[in-house]
């Protein structure tokens, strides 16, 4: 079978504690870049997620696969046959898989909701300016794009976004203008128009984060690296299905030669936005994820981010202190190391916040203390948090597995 570095090293603390599958790939891992990622693809499935808006906004009547024919499959003709379909006196046939279409046969009665077919309509013509072409390979050169053409549909784009009556429909004519000027490399265009289209409108879409990373994209063209780190880490924040691709986004705003002071902090508006900036900052590199969690902490304590970058932080802790299973010893813990500063910076650390009581998840900061507290040999507080960790969650199968074995 395939080399699993991680099954060489000792680990009684499971991050799937946490039971939250959105963070599941930023778990620590030595054998690939995100943590058991298969596991997690239909959460980072762009077209699933969209299609899950589409489903809301048509009243959850049409089937969940004729939805995706029709945004994903649907050729422009197609499109603009069901809108023909819709005149006075058409003489447009429609196939029978397109006659017995759930969508269509609820756009049949749901005039109001036409609306989204010229938007698809639209959309289907800007996609060959954004997307790389199919026969396309990564080290091809990139064929020039059609500027010219971009920018008469992002002019077409502008007057069918004025004249929607419906948000939904206003924030994806949006994205696609944004899109078309992000990949236009009009970056400052692409902002302009962000602020102006998007920035206004007042719905709750993975679409607007979708626009939101190509203004942080844009930004970082500009050399506004402070800004565009902040708006990635909201996008990190804010959509689920976008976390690996903001957080490495996130990563390419670092220029190593650059000395400069990161000043991205400074956009945050609350403790909230803080402790999101302050995780991927945690998460870019080991000598800052321990000052990262205090932070994390001190920005907000309730953060599910602090209890991810605990779990990382320990299972990071178990491969420096804990000898390979492979060495020589009957236990895991029969040759440990002694633990240096930073482990002990973080003992006290944890053990002081898993007394205060005002955690996510406090079961998980008890048995985090008791945990470290076991591994340093200091038996009786191991015990008195494993007895606090049981009562915080006396139902948890996993975690009351994981006390056993120790």
């Amino acid at each position: 079978g395939d080399y699993d570095p991680d099954s060489e090293y000792h680990s009684l603390f499971a991050p799937q504690l946490l039971s939250i599958p959105a963070y599941q790939p930023f778990f620590f891992t030595l054998n690939s870049r995100y943590y058991n990622y298969s596991d997690s693809t239909k959460l980072y499935d762009d077209a699933n997620n969209n299609i899950l808006e589409w489903e809301k906004h048509f009243d959850n009547k049409p089937s969940y696969s004729d939805l995706a024919y029709i945004i994903y499959k649907a050729n422009t003709k197609e499109i603009t046959d069901i809108l023909g379909s819709y005149k006075k006196n058409s003489s447009v046939h429609l196939g029978d898989s397109l006659t017995r279409n759930s969508l269509i046969t609820y756009l049949n009665s749901n005039i109001n909701k036409r609306d989204a077919l010229e938007y698809l309509l639209f959309a289907k013509e800007c996609e060959p300016y954004v997307a790389y072409p199919k026969d396309w390979n990564y080290w091809d050169e990139f064929p020039l794009r059609d500027t010219v053409a971009m920018k008469q549909l992002i002019n077409k784009g502008t007057n069918l976004y004025n004249v929607s009556k419906s948000d939904f429909i206003k924030l994806r004519y949006a994205f696609q203008i944004v899109r078309l000027a992000h990949y236009s490399n009009s970056y400052s265009k692409c902002i302009q128009l962000y602020d102006k289209m998007i920035g206004s409108l007042n719905v709750n879409s993975i679409i607007k984060y979708w626009a939101l990373s190509l203004k942080a994209g844009a930004l970082k063209r500009l050399s506004q690296k402070d800004e565009s780190r902040y708006l990635f880490a909201m996008v990190y924040d804010g959509c689920p299905g976008r976390r690996i691709l903001s957080y490495e986004n996130f990563q390419y705003t670092f220029d190593y030669k650059d000395t400069s002071e990161d000043m991205s902090l400074t956009f945050c508006k609350n403790g909230k936005e803080k402790a999101a900036l302050w995780f991927l900052h945690g998460l870019n590199g080991s000598a800052k994820a321990s000052a990262a969690l205090k932070s994390i902490y001190e920005s907000d304590p309730a953060s599910e981010y602090a209890d991810v970058l605990l779990c990382r932080e320990i299972s990071k802790i178990e491969r420096d202190m804990l000898p390979p299973k492979y060495s020589y010893g009957t236990s895991p813990f029969a040759e440990n190391k002694i633990p240096d500063q930073s482990f002990l910076d973080l003992h006290k650390f944890v053990v002081a916040k898993a007394m205060e009581k005002n955690l996510r998840r406090q079961y998980l900061w008890e048995f985090a203390a008791g945990y470290l507290s076991f591994m340093i040999h200091d038996f009786s507080s191991m015990k008195d948090f494993f007895v606090k960790a049981r009562l915080s969650s006396p139902k948890d199968e996993r975690l009351l597995d994981q006390i056993h074995i120790i």
